[in-house]
């Protein structure tokens, strides 16, 4: 039967040399990201922006984990 138990896709978080692994692979990751698609968002920008009024980019504050807000970017569709 289903519940509406909220379920983790990590229950245990990484420790030690595995979180620094991990958070690293993340950091790479994202930079490969930026290096390859980030000529592709400027061009997006560039496009919202002239389509129409406003900023091409806004902000918008979300809870995180623990209960912690942080600040997304998105681009204004």
């Amino acid at each position: 039967p289903w519940s509406n138990a909220v379920h983790r896709a990590d229950p245990v978080p990484p420790h030690g040399v595995a979180s620094f692994l991990r958070r690293a692979l993340d950091i790479a990751a994202s930079v490969t990201v930026l290096v390859l698609f980030g000529w592709a968002m400027l061009l997006i920008a560039l496009w919202v922006r002239l389509d129409s009024d406003g900023p091409a980019i806004f902000a918008q504050t979300r809870v995180g984990l623990n209960g912690r807000t942080f600040t997304c970017y998105k681009f204004r569709t």
